[in-house]
């Protein structure tokens, strides 16, 4: 069976410009280039948590001087982290997670 052939375009005829679809478009794109970028910035500073947790030997951490205070756990033979933080109010039982 033979492939069909290729529309050809002729000059001239090309598609009109819609700007409010252009100009969302260039939108979207500024926002997902700007999420990556951030994606990039916490995975380098997960890995950097990883790294001190390994260097210290721990497993679990617990840093009541943040506000929240914040619980660092690492998942044992793996390279993640969870980090916890307690809401207000509440003690090691109540915590909230955090993405890490």
């Amino acid at each position: 069976m033979a492939k069909p052939k290729r529309q050809q375009s002729i000059p001239g005829t090309e598609p009109e410009s819609i700007k409010e679809l252009d100009d969302a478009a260039e939108s979207y794109v500024e926002a997902r280039d700007e999420r990556i970028a951030k994606l990039e910035v916490e995975v380098e500073a997960k890995e950097a948590l990883v790294r001190v947790m390994k260097k210290h030997k721990l497993e679990v951490y617990r840093d009541e001087s943040a506000s929240p205070p914040l619980t660092v756990t690492l998942t044992p033979g793996a390279d993640k982290v969870k980090v916890t933080a307690a809401a207000e109010g509440d003690d090691d039982d109540g915590q909230q997670e955090l993405d890490a």
